[in-house]
């Protein structure tokens, strides 16, 4: 079951990066709720999903990609992701990492939530962060590329800080 609610997952991200609501509410119960991230809130519904993100791309450019997969206790399921996030002129405002936290309802999503990523997490070579008995995961069809990529902002973060630490 979890393979399949990766993929719909997986649909629904693919589906917000290219702007097609349509196709990224095919994934969702009617009467879904929806964690409002860039205006704080929740909200309800294919409508008011609909409103929120038109209102959020005529202010800014965010492009998401799941790169790993959690199956928490309760049942719900612990996306992380990369957030890239710029506004409508190019400038960055957010690269980094945010959890989604998805529950389902007969094969889709029911609700989603944000809970955020812990910046301290130190990443080991061997693509598993166990901070805090924590797992997390890049999945292998991710490939080394996004874990080098992530790898490399981790290690600069840590040199500015030391930097500014002098």
């Amino acid at each position: 079951m979890a393979d399949q609610f990766k993929d719909i997952i997986r649909k629904a991200y693919s589906a917000f990066n290219e702007r097609n609501i349509g196709k990224a509410l095919s994934t969702m119960q009617t009467d879904v709720q929806w964690s409002k991230a860039w205006e704080g809130g929740y909200i309800s519904g294919y409508n008011e999903i609909k409103e929120y993100w038109t209102r959020q791309w005529t202010e800014i450019n965010p492009i998401v990609e799941p790169v790993g997969f959690i199956e928490r206790e309760n049942g719900s399921l612990e996306v992380k992701v990369h957030q890239h996030v710029k506004d409508l002129q190019g400038n960055l405002l957010f690269d980094g990492l945010v959890k989604h936290i998805y529950t389902f309802q007969d094969g889709l999503i029911k609700t989603m939530d944000i809970e955020l990523f812990d910046e301290e997490k130190s990443f080991q070579d061997n693509k598993v962060s166990a901070k805090n008995d924590e797992q997390f995961v890049i999945p292998d069809e991710c490939g080394d590329t996004l874990w080098d990529a992530v790898l490399k902002q981790e290690e600069e973060k840590d040199r500015q800080a030391a930097e500014e630490k002098k």
